[in-house]
């Protein structure tokens, strides 16, 4: 399903291309020391695409073929960005879907490190 007509002209303008220095500096900002809990990568989609480009929730879920409700909770960090929502919000934000499945793995990694760890702690 293409929704890109169903944007309004004035928020089309706002659907530019994330360009590499973008994605450099996203990535800066989600490598992080081991101690730092990473930023849920819909946290990032919200600041990295959303807020520089002044673009609404209910603009992004027509784009992204996903619920508001659906898109709030990744926003929050409430819900994980699947393939299917990869997919979505790339083509909202004209980027590799790719991008943010690796940032969900990263964030999901770093998550479950940090359950196994504190679990050897206890049994120590």
């Amino acid at each position: 399903m293409k929704a890109e007509a169903d944007i309004s002209p004035a928020r089309e303008a706002d659907l530019k291309e994330i360009s590499a220095q973008d994605v450099e500096d996203i990535l800066a900002d989600y490598r992080s020391a081991d101690d730092v809990t990473p930023m849920h990568p819909g946290e990032l989609y919200r600041i990295w695409v959303m807020e520089r480009r002044n673009l609404k929730v209910v603009d992004v879920a027509r784009l992204a073929g996903i619920s508001r409700e659906m898109l709030h909770r990744i926003l929050r960090g409430d819900a994980p960005i699947t393939a299917r929502t990869a997919l979505g919000l790339a083509e909202a934000a004209k980027n590799e879907p790719e991008f943010w499945l690796r940032a969900q793995m990263v964030y999901d990694l770093w998550h479950e490190r940090e359950r196994r760890r504190a679990k050897s702690t206890a049994c120590a």
